[in-house]
């Protein structure tokens, strides 16, 4: 048996790791951008709704832990819903 010996430029492996992060932190940002236009452009329901829920949960001496998410039901369907209206990634798939 004969082993290949590839090479891989230092160069694409830069570049790559360097397009995964651009890509990751852009698709974040959007995200939130249009959470907080969605809030901001809905302060008195959305926005005023989803204070309420957190603040009852988790209220204002400590950060929200992963294990809130369940105990907020309305808070996390506005997250979902977002993902929904203004996907970052649309894969042109259709729906039923």
């Amino acid at each position: 048996m004969q082993l290949h010996s590839l090479s891989f430029p230092a160069g694409y492996l830069v570049g790559n790791a360097l397009s995964f992060f651009i890509a990751g932190s852009n698709t974040v940002a959007v995200t939130i951008h249009w959470h907080m236009l969605n809030f901001a452009n809905n302060a008195d329901t959305l926005q005023a709704r989803a204070q309420q829920e957190i603040d009852e949960v988790v209220g204002r001496e400590r950060q929200p832990t992963w294990e809130d998410r369940n105990k907020m039901p309305f808070t996390m369907a506005c997250i979902w819903e977002m993902y929904r209206w203004k996907t970052v990634s649309p894969l042109g798939v259709p729906r039923g």
